[in-house]
């Protein structure tokens, strides 16, 4: 496991109708985690303004602006791995599980002050 994310982006939009050779280039690349990334949540379908949230063996959860390929916070709160992230559907709060038994609820709304089970 790597401790980056590697974001592509579709250099051609129209190959795919045209029946040719799809290319990509890299249109960012988040290292800000400092041990093995674990999982990722997207919060968007809509690329440009794509919110996108990683969770880590250092403990943390990022939460990332996709496009510009910068760190928006860091919810550390855990004292284990978080190995688990989940987005309610209507995109204002993230859960998160992680190795020292907890469940976090991270709410949007409240700047991202956990709640904990």
């Amino acid at each position: 496991m790597a401790h980056r994310i590697y974001v592509w982006k579709e250099q051609q939009a129209d190959a795919r109708a045209a029946g040719a050779t799809v290319s990509y280039r890299k249109a960012a690349t988040l290292a800000e985690h400092t041990a093995a990334v674990t999982t990722l949540v997207l919060s968007s379908r809509n690329l440009s303004s794509a919110i996108l949230f990683s969770a880590s063996l250092d403990g943390n959860v990022r939460v990332w602006n996709l496009m510009g390929g910068c760190a928006l916070c860091t919810l550390a709160s855990h004292a284990g791995a978080v190995n688990a992230l989940a987005l309610c559907s209507t995109e204002t709060s993230l859960y998160s599980a992680s190795e020292d038994g907890t469940v976090r609820l991270w709410e949007a709304s409240k700047g991202f002050t956990p709640l904990e089970w």
